[in-house]
């Protein structure tokens, strides 16, 4: 008959120490963390529930709304906060693309412009929309027409600067194709400069980045452009 498990007179448990004397060191610490930790545990909770009791008091799109002297009710502001949740959920990068490569020869300009993009502003999560020109010279092995397009699109899909925007497109086909050299133009009109702020309307910013030989050789640059249509890397 198996003998049934009797606390120890006079003894605490301690975890991972098991049963100990109270007066012991590991007993003292024990029971002093044990006693800390009940006290923050009742602070939190009371803290946790005085912010969402502060919180209820509030509906952020109606204040909104408030703010800006609009109708707020079911035919006016009272789905717009979901509504902006969706806008930010579609700028959350997808999925990588997987992209096609081919073994080529020849060494060749190609260029694929100009490429229509929409991408958000990280500092003001407002939309700037532009094009993308996009131009390597083969190394050996070139890329499926329709994947600098798909490239452009995925990088453009997510909260940035432009000019990082500029330079990831340029490092993505760099590591793709080891080409000899990369060309990456982008041109966009920032609505956070138009609609508010400055309110320059119709001012694009440009960004170049040229790698390898289109960084080296001014006459290639230049082929870039013409082929771009944007000779000396302004629209023509």
């Amino acid at each position: 008959m198996a003998k049934s498990k009797r606390k120890p007179t006079g003894k605490v448990h301690v975890p991972g120490h098991g049963w100990v004397q109270p007066n012991t060191k590991v007993a003292r610490a024990w029971r002093a963390e044990r006693a800390q930790n009940e006290v923050l545990s009742r602070y939190a909770t009371k803290i946790e529930a005085a912010e969402v009791a502060e919180l209820a008091k509030h509906n952020p799109t109606k204040e909104l709304a408030d703010i800006l002297d609009l109708t707020y009710g079911p035919t006016g502001w009272y789905t717009t906060a979901g509504r902006f949740l969706n806008y930010l959920k579609e700028f959350v990068p997808g999925p990588k693309p997987t992209f096609t490569e081919f073994e080529f020869g020849a060494n060749q300009l190609i260029v694929a412009s100009p490429i229509e993009f929409a991408s958000m502003c990280s500092h003001h999560l407002l939309p700037f929309l532009g094009y993308a020109h996009v131009g390597y010279i083969s190394d050996g092995k070139v890329l499926g027409l329709s994947k600098i397009p798909r490239l452009v699109e995925w990088v453009a899909h997510r909260p940035q600067m432009q000019e990082a925007m500029t330079s990831q497109i340029a490092d993505e086909l760099k590591s793709l194709l080891k080409p000899k050299g990369v060309h990456v133009v982008v041109e966009a009109i920032h609505t956070c400069a138009c609609a508010r702020g400055v309110r320059k309307v119709g001012m694009y910013m440009r960004t170049s980045l040229p790698t390898g030989v289109f960084r080296d050789n001014a006459v290639t640059r230049e082929e870039f452009f013409h082929m771009c249509s944007l000779q000396g890397g302004r629209s023509s």
